[in-house]
């Protein structure tokens, strides 16, 4: 059986989500925008700038990302 979902799909356990299915291209780019984040958190970092730290970077992505839709 195959299921392909065009959408994340959010797994609900005891009426809260534990989990989230994600198409793998969905996925991919979520990785990739990571790297680039850690990316420019480095190059920040040796350069002087402000550092955020992953978890602000985290929150601040999910937030956009539910914001999104």
């Amino acid at each position: 059986m195959k299921a392909t979902f065009a959408e994340p799909e959010m797994i609900v356990r005891n009426g809260k989500p534990v989990s989230v299915i994600l198409p793998l291209k969905a996925y991919e780019a979520l990785l990739e925008r990571v790297s680039d984040a850690a990316d420019v958190l480095v190059s920040r970092s040796r350069r002087g700038g402000a550092v955020e730290t992953h978890d602000e970077v985290r929150r601040r992505t999910v937030a956009r990302l539910k914001a999104n839709g």
